[in-house]
C-alpha cells in the first residue's frame, strides 16, 4: 500500500476495473476523480492499468466513467490531469488537449491535459 501522498484519497470517487482471476476480485485498471481545492477544478489522477491487460479498452472504460462522474457529481465541463508523456496519445483518444509545456513531477515529463464535456 501507498501512502497518500496528497491527502486527496478521502475525497475523491474512485473509480476501478475489475475481473476474476483465481476465484478471486482483481482490480486491473484505476483512476480516482476529485475537486481541487487548490486549482479549482474537477481533476484526474492514479491513473493506472495493470499491463497485463493493457490493450483490452480497460483504461479507456476507466477515463470514460470518471469524464461521467465528473458531469454527473460535479456538474463539471471541465477535467484537468497532470499526464505523463508517454500516456500523452491515450488520453488524446479520450478527448483530452495538451494545454501546457513540458514540467517534471516527482523526476517524470508531464503536461497538463483538459478534457471539455462534450456530452
Amino acid at each position: 500500500m501507498y501512502p497518500d501522498l496528497d491527502d486527496m484519497d478521502e475525497d475523491s470517487i474512485h473509480v476501478f476495473a475489475t475481473t476474476e482471476k483465481d476465484n478471486k476480485t482483481i482490480t486491473v485498471s484505476y483512476a480516482r476523480i476529485y475537486f481541487d481545492p487548490v486549482e479549482k477544478h474537477v481533476k484526474v489522477g492514479r491513473v493506472a492499468t495493470a499491463s497485463a491487460y493493457r490493450g483490452q479498452g480497460l483504461g479507456g472504460k476507466v477515463m470514460r466513467r470518471c469524464c461521467e462522474v465528473a458531469w454527473d457529481r460535479f456538474k463539471a465541463s471541465e477535467v484537468w490531469l497532470d499526464a505523463q508523456l508517454h500516456a500523452v496519445d491515450f488520453y488524446k483518444l479520450m478527448g483530452f488537449q495538451v494545454v501546457s509545456d513540458v514540467f517534471m513531477e516527482a523526476g517524470i515529463e508531464h503536461v497538463r491535459m483538459i478534457w471539455r464535456n462534450l456530452f
